[in-house]
């Protein structure tokens, strides 16, 4: 509170901040902080936001399921909460049972999902669809995002990087710190790293990888990789993880 503004230079009390807070992007796995523990009295000043402009409904209903999906049900509990607020709702789709966002009224294109027998099928498949968007599209290589989990790097350098290159395009892998992005360069990070930030396309390569020791899915930050994207999301990987 020392760096916010007093409104009342005789009220100590009066710096006003806001705090927020979303555990679907909890990507470490840690508990509901209590606000308590640092000294803050929040009783009766939290409210859930009921309104989202980051993403498009199609990108955010497709995380939002992909959540649902890959979380155990005592995981589930915010989701509950947003079901009884009704901002999600149960629903049918095509045979399936489906979470219908409410508190997002973006239209825009559905996400791409493509799967692959092996990795360099996925990376040419990768190469042509980032060189139609930035070739035919016209779409910058500063407004692509490619969000990946650690382990797919080395493919990304060796099958992808120099098909980039044959185009102008420089694939920088950039974690921890300030993005610096150069006209042709196209930013490849975390989702650790990406998390407070978006993109107008996010590609999710190697989605296999977003798994960590003894087989447990990364639901959360593969959450978060999806709703980095303002308004084109693509998904690839290979078959069975290979």
């Amino acid at each position: 509170l020392s760096v916010v503004e007093q409104a009342d230079k005789d009220d100590d009390n009066s710096r006003s901040a806001h705090i927020f807070y979303d555990n679907a992007q909890n990507v470490y796995g840690t508990k509901t902080p209590k606000w308590s523990d640092f000294g803050l009295d929040m009783r009766g000043r939290s409210t859930i936001m009921r309104e989202s402009f980051r993403s498009t409904t199609p990108i955010t209903e497709l995380a939002v399921n992909v959540l649902d999906r890959l979380t155990h049900e005592d995981e589930r509990k915010d989701q509950q909460e947003l079901l009884s607020l009704g901002l999600l709702e149960q629903a049918n789709r095509d045979g399936e049972d489906w979470l219908s966002v409410k508190f997002n009224q973006i239209n825009g294109p559905k996400p791409i999902y493509h799967s692959f027998d092996d990795r360099l099928g996925e990376m040419n498949s990768i190469a042509r669809h980032l060189r139609h968007l930035i070739e035919a599209d016209g779409i910058s290589p500063n407004d692509i995002c490619m969000i990946y989990n650690g382990k797919a790097q080395e493919s990304l350098e060796s099958l992808l990087a120099p098909r980039l290159a044959d185009i102008g395009v420089e694939l920088s892998f950039q974690k921890n710190r300030s993005f610096e992005r150069q006209p042709n360069t196209l930013v490849a990070t975390t989702p650790h790293s990406f998390k407070g930030y978006e993109s107008e396309v996010v590609v999710i390569p190697c989605v296999d990888h977003y798994v960590a020791t003894k087989g447990k899915l990364l639901a959360n930050s593969l959450y978060v990789a999806m709703t980095r994207a303002r308004s084109l999301l693509g998904i690839y990987g290979v078959s069975g993880g290979a």
